[in-house]
This record gives C-alpha cells, sequence and structure tokens, in this order.
C-alpha cells in the first residue's frame, strides 16, 4: 500500500493517543502496554517537538479504499519516527507504528522506506538502528525486506507485562539496498 507522510502536527494527537493505546500496537512498543490519557499523549507531543533530535511523521493513505468504511482520503494508518538523530557519528534510531486494520498490507515497509530516505538522502545519515523485541516476527521481517541486518541481541533488555523480553539491534547502512 502506499503511504504519504506529513510531520507530527496538533490535530494528530487523539489518533496517536489510540493507537499507542490500542493492545495490537502496544503490546510491540517498548512502552508500558496501557491506555495513554490525553494529558500523557500531551506532554509526550510536547516533549518530542521541543527535541530537535525526534522526528515524528503521521502516515496517511495516498487514495480512497472503497472498501474501507468510512472511506476516508488520506486516513491515518500509523506513524514512523527518527529519534536519537546523531549528525556527529551520522546515525539514527528509527521506530514504526501501524493501526491494525492496516497490518500485513505493506503500510510498515512504506513508512520505513520513506524514513529512510529522509534519513540517507535528505539529512545525510550512514546508519538507522532499529531495536526489536525477538518475539515479533512480523517487525523482523518487515525491517529485513527494508534491508536491515540484525547486529546484536540483548538478552532481558526490556520489561515488560510482568516479565523480562530479548531484543534485537537492527540496522541497515545508507550504501545497502532494500530487498
Amino acid at each position: 500500500m502506499n503511504v504519504c507522510l506529513s510531520v507530527m502536527a496538533p490535530s494528530d494527537q487523539e489518533f496517536l493517543r489510540k493507537l499507542r493505546s490500542n493492545p495490537d500496537v502496544a503490546d510491540w512498543l517498548f512502552a508500558p502496554t496501557r491506555d495513554i490519557t490525553a494529558e500523557e499523549q500531551g506532554v509526550w507531543y510536547r516533549k518530542v517537538m521541543r527535541d530537535p533530535y525526534h522526528l515524528v511523521w503521521i502516515a496517511r493513505t495516498d487514495h480512497i479504499d472503497p472498501y474501507r468504511i468510512p472511506a476516508l482520503w488520506g486516513e491515518q494508518v500509523g506513524y514512523g519516527q527518527l529519534y536519537d538523530i546523531d549528525m556527529l557519528h551520522m546515525t539514527a534510531e528509527i521506530g514504526v507504528a501501524v493501526a491494525p486494520f492496516y497490518h500485513r498490507q505493506g503500510c510498515g515497509g512504506a513508512i520505513t522506506e520513506r524514513l529512510l530516505h529522509y534519513a540517507f538522502e535528505m539529512i545525510g545519515l550512514h546508519s538507522v538502528t532499529a531495536r526489536v523485541f525477538c518475539h515479533n516476527p512480523n517487525a523482523l521481517m518487515m525491517f529485513g525486506h527494508c534491508g536491515f541486518s540484525v547486529r546484536g541481541w540483548l538478552p532481558d533488555a526490556i520489561y515488560k507485562q510482568g516479565r523480562f523480553r530479548d531484543v534485537f539491534l537492527m540496522s541497515r547502512l545508507n550504501n545497502v539496498e532494500a530487498d
């Protein structure tokens, strides 16, 4: 599926709050899985907007899907972010989340490819890193298709839902082609 990205705006806050609170999405984020209040979302938004090394884009459909009720032009499907941008070492981390209705339709890969284009072509980074739960096969496959390779394993790196979770470090270098 084709998506277009736009810089996160105040009007995107309710979408982001619902997406980040949805258990089908939140289970894969490193933050606790729970409902996020509008106030907490506002605090997160203001923090991100003040941080020049953390950029967030909202992904939208670039067409009307006649099978989607309601069929909206430019419906929000997810978000992508580049954070911990380090211009000295020319690196950043990437994060992507997609609304459950759009899972397994290529949205995550499309968002990732657009973020990589920005990272490599627009700001000249050398590498982009993703941290992915080892038990998340869909994200591992998606990042793999986008040219990322597993570079490391962090056992018991994240404590979530009452237990420790392992994390893979994946990265993509600027000169690597995607599948």
